[in-house]
């Protein structure tokens, strides 16, 4: 689930629900597609800081959105995850691709040199 989003910069901000999972997988594919499909955007930041879970299938998704992204070189930055998640992630070998900030503030700095 998605709460909401915002644009900054050509920078789509995304701010997630309490959950990423199977269930929830097809909303949040649906509701971020057109940001996806968008060239005008140079890259997305997943805001965390509302999640409380994430299953495998969470992983996945995140996986997902960043094969799309970087195949149209654009990036993907994930900010305030829990400290746990970010362990999860780094177990599953994600955290070689995707970069984790502990602000969105800080997130937004990757997305400065491609303005």
């Amino acid at each position: 689930m998605i709460e909401s989003h915002r644009f900054e910069n050509g920078v789509c901000i995304v701010l997630l629900g309490e959950q990423i999972t199977l269930d929830t997988r097809d909303e949040l594919n649906d509701y971020l597609r057109p940001f996806l499909d968008d060239e005008g955007i140079h890259g997305v930041i997943l805001n965390f800081s509302n999640v409380r879970f994430i299953d495998s299938s969470g992983f996945g998704w995140i996986a997902k959105v960043y094969k799309t992204l970087h195949s149209q070189n654009r990036k993907l930055a994930l900010c305030h995850m829990h400290h746990k998640v970010v362990d999860l992630l780094k177990m599953v070998g994600l955290d070689q691709f995707v970069e984790v900030y502990p602000s969105e503030r800080e997130a937004k700095k990757i997305f400065r040199s491609l303005q």
